[in-house]
């Protein structure tokens, strides 16, 4: 009985070493064949990590066999066959070992002037496909993707496959029009860059894959976007468009805007197209508001110029209800944007002949004004309101000419004027302590621009009232934040 035990366990014992010996064994017969195929192809000068064992096949991309010497292909087949005998004998059904061809991995990215991505080449296996597909998806998110990717087992796997899965979506997304050629020799970068900052990072992303066996074509061009500008201006009998513009679109728009104001001027066209235009430029639809009806309503030299920052306009209007529908569609421009305004009206009106007077003697400079002088004093003085951006005591270019021609006026009329009030207002939206701080800010701003075109100190007196109630209509805010120059009694 104990006999037949022990040769129970001897057997069991016999079987466990076999199933565990065969594995162990052919796992050792695999090392050394690459060992000896590795040393082959290093002695003979090529790049052994290009060789890939799968069991005990060999596989070489096509492009390292064909340059192999007849003398070097024999060795490894030799040691190749050498192992087929090692197998037969311990496998009773073996696979012979082969040297097995395989080409190299090929992907091309392209994405179209459509907006679509075109994903071609060949690839070893599903795994890789999917890799490449939900890289480039990734990064596509409103683009169509074109798939033409063909799976080829006979295909070597790629080099550092996670490596290009970093690089597509970042290229993508970074340049315009993207393009990647990539072979294990080749990687081509394609595409317009707004800086050099991502042109560094694409590289960086590259370098992984690029080896002593390869190269990478840097074929990225860095173009900054070009901000978009436009100013149209009349002068010396021709409206003259210059300016960097988006589209032909863009163009062919501004071009009819201006014609339309342009009264049977001359229009020269020197405005060209931006080859990367800067994406959403404030201005786009305010041209159709303004443009036309502005060169339309105002005589001699006017201009409006459109800038990322700044809109400037300049023009003598003489009719007052087309000035203030001017200056309504000005007051519809964005807080951020600087305004830089030159509008005037000025009433075409010629000044009534003076009657002849009976007294035969001229009125001394020192006796007081009539009170007809004085009236055409006082309404000339309230047509000449000081206009004020939002939350703003700065005297706009515009505004400052107004006061130069309040001085012209006054300096004309100075023999009795005795006094001046200059009174500051804003308009009802904010808080009213803070409101009326700000209309005494304004006051003040004139005043002081008074006293440096030569107005003397002590005849200006200012007064603030805040808030203008009169003007609550939000077509009528701007009207409010005024500051008038007025006679004293």
């Amino acid at each position: 009985m104990k006999n037949i035990i022990a040769i129970i366990f001897f057997c069991l014992l016999l079987a466990i070493c076999t199933v565990l010996y065969k594995p162990l064994f052919k796992n050792h017969i695999e090392n050394d064949l690459y060992s000896k195929t590795t040393k082959i192809l290093t002695d003979a000068g090529h790049d052994p990590s290009r060789v890939t064992l799968n069991g005990h096949n060999l596989e070489i991309p096509a492009e390292l066999a064909k340059s192999l010497s007849d003398e070097t292909y024999n060795e490894l087949d030799c040691v190749i066959g050498l192992y087929i005998i090692e197998t037969n004998e311990l496998d009773p059904e073996p696979k012979p070992a082969q040297m097995m061809v395989k080409q190299d991995p090929q992907l091309r990215i392209t994405e179209n002037h459509t907006g679509s991505i075109t994903v071609s080449g060949r690839v070893p296996d599903q795994h890789s496909y999917q890799a490449i597909i939900s890289a480039v998806t990734k990064a596509a998110v409103n683009n169509r993707v074109i798939d033409k990717i063909n799976i080829d087992t006979n295909t070597c796997k790629f080099p550092s496959l996670s490596t290009l899965e970093k690089l597509i979506p970042s290229h993508i997304t970074s340049a315009d029009l993207a393009e990647i050629h990539y072979t294990p020799k080749t990687l081509i970068l394609l595409g317009n860059l707004d800086n050099s900052t991502q042109e560094e990072t694409l590289i960086s992303l590259a370098n992984p894959l690029i080896n002593e066996e390869s190269i990478l074509v840097n074929k990225l061009k860095v173009i900054p976007f070009e901000p978009i500008h436009f100013r149209a201006e009349r002068k010396a009998g021709k409206l003259i468009l210059t300016g960097v513009l988006p589209s032909k679109a863009e163009q062919l728009k501004l071009l009819v805007l201006t014609n339309k104001g342009a009264s049977g001027t001359t229009i020269i066209d020197k405005t060209t197209i931006a080859e990367k235009p800067a994406p959403n430029y404030w201005w786009s639809d305010h041209p159709q508001t303004f443009i036309s009806n502005h060169f339309k309503n105002t005589k001699g030299p006017a201009y409006v110029e459109y800038t990322p920052k700044v809109f400037n306009a300049n023009g003598i209007y003489s009719v007052e209800d087309e000035y203030k529908d001017a200056q309504q569609k000005l007051s519809d421009l964005p807080q951020q944007i600087t305004q830089e305004i030159g509008l005037v009206y000025k009433d075409p009106k010629p000044a009534p002949t003076p009657q002849p007077t009976t007294i035969p003697q001229p009125t001394p400079k020192t006796s007081p004004q009539s009170a007809p002088a004085k009236q055409k004093l006082a309404i000339a003085l309230k047509q000449l309101p000081i206009y004020f951006n939002t939350s703003s005591d700065y005297l706009k270019p515009s505004e400052l000419l107004k006061i130069k021609i309040a001085v012209e006026v006054l300096n004309d009329n100075s023999n009795d004027i005795r006094a001046l009030t200059i009174t500051g207002f804003a308009d009802t939206r904010g808080d009213a302590d803070v409101n009326k701080s700000l209309s005494l800010k304004r006051a003040n701003a004139v005043r002081k621009q008074l006293i440096k075109l030569g107005i003397k100190a002590n005849i200006l007196s200012v007064q603030h009232f805040g808030e203008d109630v009169s003007n609550m209509d939000q077509s009528n805010l701007w009207k409010a934040r005024r500051v008038e120059v007025s006679l004293q009694p």
